[in-house]
Protein backbone atom coordinates (compact mmCIF):
# COMPACT_ATOMS: atom_id res chain seq x y z
CA UNK A 1 0.00 0.00 0.00
CA UNK A 2 2.86 2.40 0.91
CA UNK A 3 4.63 1.85 -2.39
CA UNK A 4 1.38 2.44 -4.22
CA UNK A 5 0.71 5.61 -2.21
CA UNK A 6 4.24 6.95 -2.80
CA UNK A 7 4.08 6.25 -6.50
CA UNK A 8 0.69 7.99 -6.63
CA UNK A 9 2.17 11.00 -4.81
CA UNK A 10 5.14 11.08 -7.16
CA UNK A 11 2.86 10.81 -10.14
CA UNK A 12 0.42 13.51 -8.93
CA UNK A 13 2.87 16.12 -7.65
CA UNK A 14 6.30 15.26 -8.97
CA UNK A 15 7.62 15.28 -5.37
CA UNK A 16 9.14 12.26 -3.67
CA UNK A 17 8.57 11.64 0.06
CA UNK A 18 11.52 11.98 2.48
CA UNK A 19 13.76 8.89 2.46
CA UNK A 20 13.63 8.51 6.28
CA UNK A 21 9.94 9.28 6.70
CA UNK A 22 8.16 6.79 8.97
CA UNK A 23 4.76 7.51 7.48
CA UNK A 24 3.71 8.73 4.06
CA UNK A 25 2.91 12.43 3.62
CA UNK A 26 -0.72 13.49 4.01
CA UNK A 27 -1.06 14.10 0.28
CA UNK A 28 -0.11 10.46 -0.33
CA UNK A 29 -3.07 9.19 1.66
CA UNK A 30 -5.57 10.37 -0.97
CA UNK A 31 -5.28 7.87 -3.75
CA UNK A 32 -6.74 8.52 -7.20
CA UNK A 33 -9.90 6.68 -8.05
CA UNK A 34 -9.06 3.21 -9.41
CA UNK A 35 -12.66 2.17 -9.98
CA UNK A 36 -13.70 2.20 -13.60
CA UNK A 37 -10.13 2.19 -14.89
CA UNK A 38 -9.24 -0.52 -17.37
CA UNK A 39 -6.81 -3.14 -16.04
CA UNK A 40 -3.18 -2.19 -16.63
CA UNK A 41 -3.91 1.55 -16.94
CA UNK A 42 -3.59 4.15 -14.21
CA UNK A 43 -6.05 6.94 -13.59
CA UNK A 44 -4.27 10.21 -14.26
CA UNK A 45 -4.83 13.05 -11.80
CA UNK A 46 -6.53 16.18 -13.04
CA UNK A 47 -4.45 19.27 -13.74
CA UNK A 48 -6.30 21.16 -10.99
CA UNK A 49 -5.43 18.47 -8.41
CA UNK A 50 -1.76 18.60 -9.42
CA UNK A 51 -1.69 22.41 -9.17
CA UNK A 52 -3.33 22.26 -5.72
CA UNK A 53 -0.77 19.75 -4.44
CA UNK A 54 2.16 21.79 -5.77
CA UNK A 55 0.66 25.00 -4.35
CA UNK A 56 0.25 23.39 -0.93
CA UNK A 57 3.89 22.25 -0.96
CA UNK A 58 5.08 25.68 -2.09
CA UNK A 59 3.04 27.47 0.58
CA UNK A 60 4.50 25.19 3.25
CA UNK A 61 8.05 25.87 2.06
CA UNK A 62 7.44 29.65 1.93
CA UNK A 63 5.92 29.68 5.43
CA UNK A 64 8.95 27.82 6.80
CA UNK A 65 11.37 30.21 5.06
CA UNK A 66 9.47 33.26 6.37
CA UNK A 67 9.50 31.97 9.95
CA UNK A 68 13.25 31.30 9.74
CA UNK A 69 13.91 34.78 8.36
CA UNK A 70 11.77 36.48 11.02
CA UNK A 71 13.41 34.56 13.85
CA UNK A 72 16.87 35.59 12.63
CA UNK A 73 16.01 39.30 12.28
CA UNK A 74 16.00 41.71 15.23
CA UNK A 75 12.63 42.93 16.47
CA UNK A 76 11.04 45.78 14.54
CA UNK A 77 11.89 49.20 15.90
CA UNK A 78 14.89 48.03 17.91
CA UNK A 79 18.28 49.37 16.94
CA UNK A 80 20.81 46.69 17.79
CA UNK A 81 23.70 49.08 18.71
CA UNK A 82 21.53 51.03 21.19
CA UNK A 83 19.42 48.17 22.56
CA UNK A 84 20.17 47.61 26.23
CA UNK A 85 20.44 44.15 27.69
CA UNK A 86 18.85 43.41 31.03
CA UNK A 87 21.25 43.19 33.94
CA UNK A 88 21.08 39.98 35.92
CA UNK A 89 18.90 40.16 39.02
CA UNK A 90 20.71 40.35 42.36
CA UNK A 91 20.33 37.39 44.74
CA UNK A 92 18.15 39.54 47.01
CA UNK A 93 16.78 43.07 46.60
CA UNK A 94 15.07 45.48 48.97
CA UNK A 95 12.33 47.72 47.61
CA UNK A 96 13.07 51.31 48.67
CA UNK A 97 9.39 52.36 48.52
CA UNK A 98 8.10 49.84 51.07
CA UNK A 99 11.22 48.27 52.62
CA UNK A 100 10.21 44.71 51.64
CA UNK A 101 12.88 42.12 50.88
CA UNK A 102 12.50 40.07 47.68
CA UNK A 103 14.40 37.07 46.32
CA UNK A 104 16.01 38.02 43.00
CA UNK A 105 15.68 34.55 41.48
CA UNK A 106 11.91 34.62 42.01
CA UNK A 107 11.10 38.10 40.72
CA UNK A 108 12.88 40.89 38.86
CA UNK A 109 13.48 44.19 40.68
CA UNK A 110 10.78 46.84 40.26
CA UNK A 111 11.08 50.58 40.96
CA UNK A 112 13.91 51.85 43.15
CA UNK A 113 15.78 49.04 44.88
CA UNK A 114 19.04 48.08 46.59
CA UNK A 115 20.60 44.76 45.57
CA UNK A 116 22.51 42.56 47.98
CA UNK A 117 22.46 39.35 50.02
CA UNK A 118 20.49 38.04 52.97
CA UNK A 119 22.26 36.80 56.09
CA UNK A 120 19.73 35.22 58.42
CA UNK A 121 16.94 37.77 58.83
CA UNK A 122 19.14 40.77 57.96
CA UNK A 123 19.81 42.28 54.53
CA UNK A 124 23.36 43.19 53.47
CA UNK A 125 23.33 45.75 50.61
CA UNK A 126 25.85 45.35 47.82
CA UNK A 127 25.83 48.85 46.33
CA UNK A 128 23.82 52.02 45.90
CA UNK A 129 20.19 52.47 44.87
CA UNK A 130 19.34 51.23 41.37
CA UNK A 131 16.22 51.18 39.22
CA UNK A 132 13.77 53.90 38.29
CA UNK A 133 11.49 55.99 40.45
CA UNK A 134 11.09 59.35 42.18
CA UNK A 135 14.15 60.60 44.03
CA UNK A 136 14.07 63.63 46.35
CA UNK A 137 10.30 63.90 46.85
CA UNK A 138 8.98 66.25 49.54
CA UNK A 139 7.70 64.70 52.74
CA UNK A 140 8.50 64.02 56.38
CA UNK A 141 12.28 63.46 56.84
CA UNK A 142 13.07 59.81 57.52
CA UNK A 143 15.74 57.14 57.16
CA UNK A 144 15.31 53.66 55.63
CA UNK A 145 17.27 51.10 57.65
CA UNK A 146 18.45 48.61 55.03
CA UNK A 147 19.26 45.71 57.38
CA UNK A 148 15.61 45.38 58.42
CA UNK A 149 13.70 47.48 55.86
CA UNK A 150 12.22 49.63 58.66
CA UNK A 151 11.54 53.35 58.10
CA UNK A 152 12.77 55.47 61.02
CA UNK A 153 11.34 58.99 61.40
CA UNK A 154 13.67 61.93 62.06
CA UNK A 155 12.25 62.26 65.61
CA UNK A 156 13.47 58.73 66.49
CA UNK A 157 17.12 57.75 67.11
CA UNK A 158 19.12 57.26 63.92
CA UNK A 159 19.75 53.56 63.10
CA UNK A 160 23.24 52.12 62.54
CA UNK A 161 24.49 51.93 58.93
CA UNK A 162 23.66 50.83 56.29
CA UNK A 163 20.76 53.21 55.69
CA UNK A 164 19.31 55.60 53.10
CA UNK A 165 18.25 59.17 53.87
CA UNK A 166 15.04 60.47 52.37
CA UNK A 167 11.44 61.41 53.06
CA UNK A 168 8.27 59.58 54.00
CA UNK A 169 5.51 60.38 51.47
CA UNK A 170 1.98 59.12 50.84
CA UNK A 171 3.40 56.72 48.20
CA UNK A 172 6.03 55.34 50.63
CA UNK A 173 9.68 56.14 51.23
CA UNK A 174 11.48 58.37 48.70
CA UNK A 175 15.29 58.55 48.90
CA UNK A 176 17.07 61.92 48.88
CA UNK A 177 19.85 60.54 46.62
CA UNK A 178 20.94 57.17 45.22
CA UNK A 179 23.74 56.97 47.81
CA UNK A 180 23.66 54.33 50.56
CA UNK A 181 25.38 55.35 53.81
CA UNK A 182 27.66 52.55 55.07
Amino acid sequence: MRALACSALEHRTGWLPSPGASSPPMAALRLPSWRGTPVGRRALPSAARTRRARSANLIGVLALAASLLLSACPKAGADSPTTATAAPSPNWWLSVADGKLHRGLDEAPVGLYVGGDREGERFQPGGDIEGSGIIGADGEPAVLELATGRVVRASEPRPPPPFVEGALTAAGFSPKTRKVTY
